[in-house]
């Protein structure tokens, strides 16, 4: 009856060493996966901006063609936006914010930046754009408000 009684007490369970192994797995297997994520939304950051950024140029080319007025964009680097002005103070067409670890440089352009009113770019330059330790040109080519964007590789370092 002592051998019954004994038998019935007896829960079955884990042991404190068997959750601290599966907890240890867990917790390695998680750091490896936000590891990985944080990767992917530094690389979807300057990759969504740059399509925005796209998008609002092609916008502003597109409205100066159509309706023939000339466009501003105003670049504000140290506040981390930039806005689309209709000339003669005729109002704001848009305002962009941005990643405050993306960096821009105007190097050759200088802003404003401005679209005639048949679609062209008014000064042909570049633009240096800095994230996540990688630094982007844009190239504006004079003419026809065309651009491109490469990965900018510095020839030297300090």
């Amino acid at each position: 009856m002592q051998a019954e009684m004994l038998k019935s007490n007896n829960q079955e369970g884990f042991t404190f060493l068997e959750m601290l192994i599966v907890l240890s797995v867990f917790a390695v297997v998680s750091a490896i996966v936000w590891m990985g994520a944080i990767n992917i939304y530094r690389e979807k950051t300057v990759d969504l901006f740059f399509l925005q950024l796209e998008k609002d140029l092609l916008y502003i080319q597109q409205r100066a063609l159509m309706r023939k007025e000339t466009i501003y964009l105003f670049w504000y680097p140290d506040q981390h936006y930039y806005e689309a002005e209709l000339s003669g103070l005729k109002g704001e067409l848009f305002e962009r914010r941005y990643d405050k670890n993306i960096n821009v440089e105007p190097t050759t352009m200088k802003f404003p930046i401005e679209y005639t009113q048949n679609g062209f770019v008014n000064q042909s330059g570049s633009i240096l754009i800095n994230y996540n330790n990688k630094t982007y040109k844009m190239i504006f080519n004079l003419g026809r408000g065309r651009f491109r964007v490469e990965e900018f590789k510095r020839l030297y370092t300090r």
